[in-house]
């Protein structure tokens, strides 16, 4: 009897943890949504507020350095998120 509840246990637990895991891939894309949404807003609605961002040497900087931690999160992220239950 103690056997089966073991591994009933086991079973429980690894559902959990992938029920978990599928939740945060889930807000790790929504998450990775929200920026392009905002800039999307941001030109649709005036389009003037970015133009400082992509014109001159200082802005075309920033936005690639925000590009490039942009991209380094989603890395991150990724191997954070691929956890094996075993």
């Amino acid at each position: 009897a103690s056997t089966t509840s073991l591994i009933h246990q086991k079973v429980q637990t690894s559902q959990q943890i992938e029920v978990i895991i599928a939740k945060k891939k889930i807000e790790q894309q929504l998450i990775t949504a929200i920026p392009f949404i905002i800039i999307l807003l941001f030109v649709l609605t005036s389009s003037d507020y970015l133009t400082i961002l992509y014109q001159g040497v200082i802005g075309r900087g920033v936005m690639t350095i925000a590009l490039l931690l942009f991209i380094a999160q989603q890395l991150l992220g990724q191997k954070i998120a691929n956890v094996e239950v075993s």
